[in-house]
């Protein structure tokens, strides 16, 4: 019987691939990572203000080269593998990068999604837990603030190809979220964000869709 329980813990923990940490992300390589291969986002997990990263696939400096080739790349292939056996990746990098040819476009950030909650004291929070289930794909942050425990939840859709961020409220009556942008210029032609433009407005209320109940439903489990 001991055996049995025993065996029984190690394949439940086996099936529970969640990533969990104590407190709010600070940086990029801190946040938690959804996607769908097309679109994504990096959720930071905030209290009284969420960070959520914004990416799509088709976000580049610039469209793709045509008949760009590089002549003599095979014969390079050997020399590589040679700097590789003895060590030298630096050697191996430079020669790679000649494989590789012209150096085309930069990959865009679609821009940074920030949400205010108004009402919310950081400093009377307790228990809080962020995660994100390797199971189910879905980010999630939760906390206590006096007697109520509030859940915000976050996945992509492969089949809507849609971002979808689910909070919970605190109180009977509705907070008022506040959602400023933080995007590229139009004309993207920097790699990263420098200048900015940043519309806010606030969030109204939609009726549910199936993909919405789909993320109620994982929000509750």
């Amino acid at each position: 019987m001991a055996l049995a329980a025993i065996v029984l813990c190690v394949m439940a923990s086996a099936n529970d691939l969640t990533l969990r940490y104590d407190r709010p992300a600070q940086f990029f390589e801190e946040a938690l990572v959804i996607g769908n291969g097309n679109i994504g986002a990096t959720v930071y997990g905030g209290i009284n203000r969420e960070r959520i990263s914004l990416n799509d696939i088709t976000l580049w400096t610039g469209e793709p080269e045509t008949g760009v080739t590089t002549p003599g790349a095979s014969s390079r292939i050997p020399e590589i593998r040679r700097a590789i056996d003895r060590g030298d990746f630096r050697a191996a990098d430079s020669l790679n990068m000649f494989v590789q040819g012209h150096y085309s476009e930069n990959y865009q950030p679609l821009g940074t999604l920030n949400i205010t909650f108004n009402g919310i004291d950081s400093a009377a929070v307790t228990g809080y837990n962020r995660s994100l289930s390797l199971n189910n794909a879905v980010a999630r942050s939760t906390f206590t603030i006096g007697n109520l425990r509030r859940t915000t939840s976050a996945f992509v859709s492969a089949s809507d190809s849609k971002t979808l961020y689910r909070p919970s409220r605190i109180q009977p009556r509705p907070r008022r979220a506040i959602f400023p942008i933080r995007a590229l210029p139009a004309h993207f032609k920097q790699p990263h964000p420098g200048s900015t433009r940043q519309p806010a407005g606030v969030v109204e209320r939609a009726s549910p869709s199936a993909l919405e109940q789909q993320l109620h439903h994982q929000h509750k489990r």
